[in-house]
């Protein structure tokens, strides 16, 4: 025997109601069937319309959108001049003397940590004003009491490796183009609604994501009220 079972018995209806700072209010509906099919709609031109245009994931009283989104952007390129085998001697004569003068001046201004103004005075009257090719030269990630460890250890730590990026020499100009994802959770139990902008990667990378592990880049927390 067929028994009937009256609407409302066998589903679930939510509808949300949200607005963010600039009293801006969108309409969301839950729906969840008696055979257990969930779907969720929002409020447009009079009628309710499927809500994600993306990847959609929908779980108990609860959504998340994933749509990718892409721009034109222009990027900086840096061309940078490199130390020789030359640059990483006289570096080594440079820090040398900066060591030897902080043993004893630890106190003084031009040995706190990362300060290149003793480097470059140092350069001009050790090596007869003959720069780096236009370059200024500091000490290399410079701590704090850079000096209390002996002179080997300091210029294995601060020495300039052959290869390494000397100074900028230009830049440039390019055009690329920027995918990032944006993510919106909605949680009709809270109730509420967070869009995430994340998962930033680029063209001339291939499309790698960028920032993995990085937490989203923006998040705009939406405020909530259940309608039904």
């Amino acid at each position: 025997m067929l028994f009937a079972i009256p609407f409302a018995a066998i589903s679930e209806t939510i509808i949300m109601e949200c607005t963010n700072e600039y009293q801006k209010t969108i309409y969301y509906k839950y729906e969840k069937s008696f055979f257990v099919f969930k779907n969720i709609y929002t409020r447009e031109q009079a009628e309710w319309k499927p809500w994600c245009d993306g990847s959609a994931s929908i779980m108990d009283k609860g959504a998340k959108c994933v749509e990718t989104k892409e721009k034109k952007i222009s990027r900086t390129v840096y061309n940078y001049s490199s130390y020789t085998v030359s640059d990483v001697n006289k570096a080594k004569k440079v820090l040398t003397n900066r060591w030897t003068f902080c043993q004893y001046n630890k106190e003084q201004e031009t040995c706190q940590n990362g300060n290149k103004y003793l480097s470059i005075a140092q350069l001009q009257s050790s090596l007869h004003n003959d720069f780096f090719n236009g370059c200024e030269f500091e000490p290399q990630n410079e701590t704090s009491k850079p000096f209390d460890v002996r002179l080997e250890d300091y210029l294995k730590k601060h020495l300039p490796k052959k290869g390494d990026k000397k100074c900028a020499l230009g830049k440039k100009y390019v055009p690329d183009v920027e995918r990032f994802d944006i993510i919106t959770t909605l949680d009709f139990l809270l109730p509420q609604m967070v869009v995430s902008k994340g998962n930033y990667r680029y063209q001339n990378n291939n499309y790698e994501v960028m920032n993995k592990d990085a937490v989203k880049y923006f998040t705009d927390k939406w405020s909530c009220k259940k309608k039904i």
